[in-house]
């Protein structure tokens, strides 16, 4: 599935095939912090966020095009994590501002 640039896939795939298989971003990341979170439970001061754990993925996709600057699917997904971050963002922000009913947890975003 190539598409002409790599923020063109990526949209694709967030708003798209991800979206469809595993709900928003906000509400998918939220559940994954809840689990790493326990996971590390003796080692985290606070709990992590939605936000927090999109950056890890975006961590993880960085390390590996380091090591291989010519893997695209590196930067696709590196954006594509980005791009979830800027959704749980704007959604954050609809939850707050009353615009969107509030569906996940209320730790979901470190106060």
């Amino acid at each position: 599935m190539r598409k002409d640039t790599i923020a063109d896939e990526a949209t694709e795939l967030v708003f798209g095939d991800r979206q469809r298989s595993y709900s928003s971003p906000l509400t998918d990341y939220s559940a994954t912090a809840k689990i790493v979170s326990a996971l590390l439970r003796d080692k985290l001061k606070e709990d992590l966020t939605a936000e927090d754990c999109a950056l890890i993925m975006v961590a993880v996709k960085l390390s590996r095009f380091s090591r291989n600057r010519t893997h695209r699917d590196s930067l696709v997904d590196a954006n594509g994590y980005l791009l979830c971050i800027e959704h749980i963002q704007r959604e954050l922000e609809e939850i707050e501002n009353g615009s969107k009913k509030k569906t996940i947890s209320s730790k979901a975003r470190k106060a």
